[in-house]
C-alpha cells in the first residue's frame, strides 16, 4: 500500500499526472479497512500469546500449547 501511495504520488508531482493518485485516494477507505484488518488481527494474536505465557510460562506443555496453536491458527 505504501509504495502504491508513493508512485502514484511521485507521477503526481514528478510527471504532472494526477490520475494514479487520484485512484489510489478514491480506493482509500477500502485500503484504509484492509490494513485496519491486518493491524487488529496481529494485536490480537500479540495479546493471545501473552495470556498463554501469563498463565503458563515461558515453556508450554503440549496439552497448554495445543489450544494456543489452533486459536492462533484461527486468526
Amino acid at each position: 500500500m505504501i509504495s502504491e501511495y508513493e508512485h502514484s504520488y511521485k507521477q503526481f508531482v514528478d510527471d504532472d499526472t494526477p490520475r494514479l493518485f487520484l485512484n489510489f485516494l478514491a480506493d482509500a477507505e477500502a485500503s484504509y479497512l484492509l490494513l485496519s484488518n491486518h493491524v487488529s488481527i496481529a494485536t490480537h494474536s500479540v495479546n493471545f500469546w501473552r495470556n498463554y505465557m501469563g498463565r503458563y510460562g515461558a515453556e508450554l506443555r503440549r496439552e497448554e500449547f495445543m489450544p494456543l496453536f489452533d486459536g492462533l491458527m484461527v486468526l
